[in-house]
């Protein structure tokens, strides 16, 4: 579910990454590149910022990232040399995305055989589950720098003809409606846990363009469906 807890949401108007003062502080982290540890102290970041009911360990979170290490971007404070952030966004096998999508289920009820790897070209739902962020990090910039690396990624994995078709969000606070409606999302349905589901169409391109690299990626998913009109449906 998105537990946002990054501070004002108008943060997400700042610049595109920490400012110019910080340069060099921070440090992105995806994929392979992110370690056991890394995981670890997402974790105890969940455990800081929300209720137990969203925990989940970090065993679990290490099965998921076998599967796919392309579902997290990670922030890391170079001088404290610790993570301070973290995003999670998974592809789903389709009978779990729709469960998510009917808002019966919580987030972290997923296991591992749930999530899907970006192994072959193809059309994927994806769950936007959590952006997280220390509160000593909040309008630091983090949140969006956090943001172009997941457009980045996506980009990236456009260009091995693998697409992301939906996106689902389950928003359990009022930050995380703003989120979901910042960028272009539209609600679906509250769900039977008193939060609010959230979705998106990514092919053709239904998102808000909020970074450069939301744009870059708006205009390589409009390119494709203009080439290829009706494949998406």
């Amino acid at each position: 579910m998105i537990k946002q807890n990054y501070g004002n949401a108008n943060s997400i108007h700042a610049a595109d990454g920490p400012s110019s003062g910080q340069k060099g502080r921070f440090s992105l982290i995806s994929g392979r590149e992110v370690t056991p540890e890394d995981i670890r102290e997402a974790v105890e970041l969940d455990r800081l910022v929300y209720d137990e009911v969203y925990w989940v360990d970090a065993e679990q979170c290490e099965k998921w990232f076998a599967i796919n290490p392309d579902i997290y971007v990670m922030v890391k404070d170079n001088d404290a040399g610790k993570i301070v952030a973290y995003v999670n966004v998974s592809p789903l096998e389709s009978e779990c995305f729709e469960m998510m999508r009917s808002g019966d289920f919580i987030d972290t009820g997923i296991t591992e055989n749930m999530i899907l790897g970006y192994d072959k070209p193809g059309l994927y739902d994806v769950y936007f589950s959590s952006v997280v962020i220390h509160p000593d990090h909040r309008n630091s910039g983090v949140f969006r720098l956090m943001l172009s690396a997941v457009a980045e990624k996506f980009i990236s994995l456009g260009e091995r003809g693998v697409f992301v078709r939906r996106v689902v969000a389950d928003a359990v606070t009022e930050h995380g409606e703003k989120f979901c409606r910042l960028l272009g999302m539209h609600k679906v349905r509250g769900s039977g846990h008193g939060s609010a589901l959230y979705e998106v169409t990514m092919i053709p391109p239904k998102f808000r363009p909020v970074t450069k690299s939301r744009k870059r990626l708006r205009d390589l998913y409009q390119r494709k469906n203009d080439e290829m009109p009706g494949l998406f449906d």
